[in-house]
């Protein structure tokens, strides 16, 4: 998620860090945008230990300063982090374990505006109406400060009825007042978005295990994954509607 400057503590003080059955010291902790850097003045060389939030499981613990913090690694080490900021610690790193990073930037189609034969007239009003509503949700996600409000950004089953909505619109105001024609142009539409439909159904399912344990970071990692293919079925899905709402010019006096 996406902190506020400020907003959580980002440097921590630990009475100790027990990696595996080694106790290491004491020392600071730093929660990055990157990793968790465990400081022990009293190792070698500052004792410096970084762990990729890539490469923890899940939390476990660290309510309160009685309770130490957990981290399950992927290798199967434990790390646990013994503080009186405990509860602050584990916000901090929970709140970058579960930030929802970048979707768009590997896209083709979106900001392309463009079809295999050039610009078309109102090509970027049709992409911007595509997109808005996955855009949208990215953006509500990635500002929220739970992931449960995160997942909730994504409803699958409200996007999939926009998607309809959108497609049923774009058929309209090519056909007209011919209803055969709209229904014809609005199955195609719909055919194409075929892909983008069952990415969404999918995501609906993996939201569902994550919602259930929040803690479970593969979980999590799951949903990002698959919001990924959300995005880039997306992508692949407008291309190919982009082509057929070149083929198929806007009825005069009508726009979706």
């Amino acid at each position: 998620m996406n902190r506020d400057a400020g907003a959580i503590p980002s440097r921590f003080a630990i009475s100790s860090a027990v990696i595996g059955r080694v106790d290491v010291g004491a020392g600071t902790v730093r929660v990055t945008e990157d990793d968790i850097t465990i400081e022990i003045p009293l190792q070698p060389n500052g004792g410096a230990i970084r762990v990729p939030f890539a490469s923890v499981d899940r939390v476990v613990g660290g309510g309160n300063a009685d309770t130490p913090l957990a981290l399950a690694l992927r290798d199967g080490t434990s790390l646990l982090l013994t503080s009186a900021d405990a509860a602050a610690l584990r916000d901090a790193v929970l709140a970058e374990c579960h930030r929802v990073p970048e979707l768009t930037r590997a896209l083709r189609g979106l900001g392309s505006r463009r079809t295999g034969r050039g610009e078309r007239p109102g090509g970027v009003e049709d992409e911007v109406r595509f997109f808005a509503p996955l855009l949208a949700a990215r953006r509500a996600a990635a500002a929220a400060r739970v992931p449960g409000v995160a997942l909730a950004a994504f409803d699958a089953t409200a996007l999939e009825a926009t998607l309809r909505t959108t497609l049923a619109a774009l058929a309209s105001a090519r056909a007209g007042n011919r209803a055969a024609r709209r229904r014809s142009i609005e199955a195609e539409l719909l055919e194409l978005a075929e892909p983008l439909s069952r990415a969404l159904h999918a995501l609906d399912g993996v939201a569902a295990e994550a919602r259930d344990d929040v803690d479970d970071l593969t979980r999590w990692r799951a949903w990002i994954a698959q919001l990924r293919l959300v995005m880039e079925a997306a992508d692949r899905t407008w291309l190919s509607i982009d082509i057929v709402l070149a083929r198929e010019p806007v009825a005069r006096g009508r726009r979706a």
